[in-house]
């Protein structure tokens, strides 16, 4: 299933696609109470200074002891 958004008020036909994969199980995604963007994998979008008060990286390795991703957040 799709939720559409349309969030402009010119008229055209340009929407936002929300969709979900046919679920193997239950499923829960939860959104916080909270203003901010949602960063989504495969962009190079970083957490600023409102969540972190100096510089940070998280490092995530694989069960071989390889880095296999990388997370900055900035203080800036």
């Amino acid at each position: 299933k799709d939720i559409l958004f349309s969030g402009d008020t010119t008229g055209n036909s340009i929407y936002t696609t929300l969709r979900m994969t046919d679920p193997t199980s239950n499923q829960t995604i939860t959104f916080p109470d909270a203003s901010g963007t949602v960063i989504l994998s495969g962009t190079s979008n970083y957490a600023t200074g409102s969540i972190f008060s100096t510089s940070v990286s998280l490092t995530i390795y694989n069960s071989a002891g390889v880095a296999q991703k990388t997370i900055v957040g900035s203080s800036t």
